[in-house]
């Protein structure tokens, strides 16, 4: 028994070791970053969400991101690129962010969502818009550590 808790103990301070100094590396990161970090569970949430919605049978389908999963390896990229230089993170996440948003553009405009015809929701707009939001934060988070850089 006195094992047992003595493993809890030794994992419970483990985690809150872990999650103190990912709190300190938290505090440390530009606003832009904080932004960043604050807006990836809208992100996710916006991702589950249909982008378009057809009427069948006197009922309506909706039809998710066929391409989520890339949104998905967009959050794990943003999370990555904090442990590189900050200006190879910020251009990989705006190559990223760009290469996403065509990607849904090129998708709606050129075959289309779905072979029937259907109607785009906001949410397949909101999935362009929080991509954008994530590559022009990653812009101006660059801009503020060159400038930062340049000034000491």
């Amino acid at each position: 028994m006195e094992t047992l808790l003595y493993i809890i103990k030794q994992t419970l301070k483990f985690i809150f070791k872990i999650i103190s100094e990912l709190w300190e590396k938290f505090l440390n990161l530009n606003p832009y970053e904080k932004v960043i970090i604050f807006l990836m569970l809208p992100a996710m949430l916006i991702n589950a969400q249909p982008v378009a919605s057809y009427r069948i049978f006197g009922g309506v389908n909706h039809v998710f991101n066929p391409s989520a999963i890339y949104m998905l390896l967009i959050l794990i990229t943003i999370l990555a690129t904090y442990y590189i230089p900050a200006m190879y993170g910020s251009a990989i996440r705006i190559f990223a962010a760009i290469i996403y948003c065509l990607s849904l553009i090129v998708m709606h405009a050129g075959s289309g969502i779905i072979k029937t015809p259907y109607t785009t929701t906001i949410w397949f707009y909101m999935n362009i818009l929080i991509v954008l939001t994530f590559a022009t934060l990653s812009l101006l988070s660059f801009v503020k550590y060159e400038r930062d850089a340049q000034a000491k």
